[in-house]
């Protein structure tokens, strides 16, 4: 999953992301800050920032 959102956040794809994050959130609720996070992110357009923070989960998994 870690992967997708990397690919849809590096090609730009916002809204298919923040669509992404829902499903995740709705999965299990343990990733609701983690999600805030990424979703601010995302919202603000930091491509970069959000591309790094999810590079260093994917590497964690």
């Amino acid at each position: 999953m870690m992967a997708r959102l990397l690919d849809l956040a590096e090609r730009g794809r916002i809204t298919d992301l923040l669509h992404a994050l829902a499903a995740i959130e709705m999965e299990d609720a343990q990733f609701s800050a983690w999600a805030a996070e990424v979703r601010a992110m995302a919202e603000a357009f930091q491509l970069r920032e959000l591309c790094a923070a999810l590079a260093r989960v994917e590497v964690r998994c």
